[in-house]
Formats: C-alpha cells, sequence, structure tokens
C-alpha cells in the first residue's frame, strides 16, 4: 500500500510540474501572410522554451520540430482550390446578423484576449466590402484598432468603390499560457458574453 500511495505520488508530483511548466514558460508566436483576391498564403511558427519544442504552419503542411530536429510533419491538403457555388451558399448561411447584433461585446472581449498575447506587427493594403456603410462601421474598427495598441501599425484603407481585399502583414506575439488562461476564463464568464452565447443564432 506504502508503495502504491509513493508511486501515486510521484506520478502527482511530475504532472504538476509538467503542467507548470505549460503554464509558466512563455510561447513565441510569429505569422506573415498576404491575401489578394481571396488567396490567401501566410507562414506561421510556434515556439515553446525557448525553441524546445516548434511547430511550423505553412503551404507545405505542419511540421513539429524538437530542438530544432523535425519529429513529424503533416501535409498540407493541396492547392486551394477556387470557391464554387455550394461554398458560396455555405458562406452567405452563416449567421452574420447575430455576428453584428453583438459586434461591440465581440469587440471588446477580442480586445481583451489580444491584448494578453502583448502583440506586435504591421498590416498594409485596403479592404472594401461593397456596401458604404459596412465600410463606415469597418474603418471605425479599424481607426480605433489603431491608436489602441502602439505596437500594433495598421496601413489599411477603405475602398469605398470595389469589394476587394488585398492585404499583407506579419505579426508577433509573446503568449504567457496562464495569463491568457485567466483572461480567457474571465472572457468567456462575463456576463455579457454569457448572455450573447445564450442568444440563439
Amino acid at each position: 500500500m506504502d508503495l502504491a500511495l509513493a508511486i501515486l505520488l510521484w506520478v502527482g508530483v511530475v504532472l504538476g510540474a509538467l503542467l507548470a511548466l505549460l503554464l509558466l514558460v512563455p510561447l513565441d508566436a510569429r505569422a506573415e501572410g498576404r491575401i489578394v483576391g481571396g488567396e490567401l498564403d501566410g507562414r506561421a511558427r510556434l515556439r515553446w522554451g525557448g525553441g524546445f519544442l516548434s511547430v511550423r504552419f505553412g503551404p507545405q503542411g505542419v511540421a513539429l520540430h524538437l530542438l530544432g530536429l523535425r519529429i513529424l510533419r503533416l501535409r498540407g491538403g493541396g492547392p486551394h482550390e477556387p470557391d464554387g457555388e455550394h461554398a458560396r451558399e455555405r458562406r452567405r448561411r452563416r449567421p452574420a446578423t447575430w455576428y453584428w447584433r453583438h459586434r461591440r461585446t465581440l469587440w471588446r472581449a477580442g480586445v481583451r484576449l489580444l491584448r494578453a498575447a502583448h502583440p506586435r506587427g504591421r498590416l498594409t493594403g485596403r479592404v472594401g466590402l461593397g456596401d458604404p456603410a459596412d465600410d463606415a462601421a469597418l474603418c471605425t474598427v479599424l481607426s480605433q484598432a489603431g491608436g489602441r495598441w502602439p505596437r500594433l501599425e495598421l496601413d489599411v484603407a477603405c475602398d469605398w468603390v470595389e469589394e476587394v481585399v488585398e492585404l499583407e502583414g506579419r505579426l508577433s506575439a509573446i503568449v504567457w499560457p496562464l495569463e491568457l488562461a485567466v483572461v480567457l476564463l474571465l472572457v468567456r464568464f462575463s456576463g455579457d458574453v454569457r448572455r450573447a452565447l445564450r442568444e440563439p443564432a
């Protein structure tokens, strides 16, 4: 019996130490990409423990590295196929009205989560939604975002004539998992977010 308790105790100690490492060691995230005419191209990398463990995302797939050595690779899904009528129909059925009704709640939640990641980077290009009212709302969001985070440089112009998305950017962040977990719990169980999630789409 004493041996079984000792084994359980050591297992608990090891699991607790691993959990503490996961929560207290920061993640270094970097991404860069561009979107033009509906075509998306980009790369991203997550590093944990100063490069002890890293995950790289790219057009060729996902690669897992340990101490700089690739130990696993998952191939991508191949080249992007043009949207068909079925894909466009799926997008039209998304509950955009729900997002619009709760845009302020979602914006505040997104700001709190993004702030916890301590981001820095640059985004350039032009965006047009084809509707003056939507363009005005988008320009307001972009101006607010540009003033809220000095380390995020936004140089995105609103196109009031065409429906277009041409963006290019890079982003880096230092994520402390414990801080992000606490902020995520606070956001998830805040009153306005809970009411928004309970409301049917």
